[in-house]
């Protein structure tokens, strides 16, 4: 429909404290106890070569990483990894569908760190 924006739960850019529009969104969405986490997908195995825009440390959980991505206010975060061994949050401005060859690997390895977008 023409003048009408949908956004979507699984892209970040879409949904943004940047998209004034989607922040109604969110908030509705978070008022029928939808985590952050929900807007994001996990890609076990993924792991990101290029350095993030951001690195949290001493990050509790994987909700918190949703979150200090989710209202990230000096760049679009379209994705993380939080490492849970070592308590790590690392927030990227690019989307994993939009990397390049090289720019992360796919381990079959079990990992403590995982990507999500």
């Amino acid at each position: 429909m023409a003048g009408c924006h949908f956004a979507s739960l699984h892209h970040p850019a879409s949904i943004s404290p940047h998209n004034p529009t989607s922040l109604s969104v969110l908030s509705s969405a978070r008022g029928r106890g939808v985590k952050y986490l929900d807007f994001y997908v996990a890609y076990p195995g993924r792991v990101v070569m290029i350095p993030g825009e951001d690195l949290r440390e001493k990050t509790t959980s994987v909700e918190d990483c949703a979150k200090f991505c989710r209202e990230e206010k000096k760049f679009i975060c379209r994705g993380f990894e939080y490492c849970r061994s070592t308590k790590t949050c690392v927030l990227h401005s690019k989307h994993v569908m939009d990397l390049k060859q090289g720019e992360f690997i796919d381990s079959k390895k079990k990992s403590t760190c995982t990507h999500y977008a």
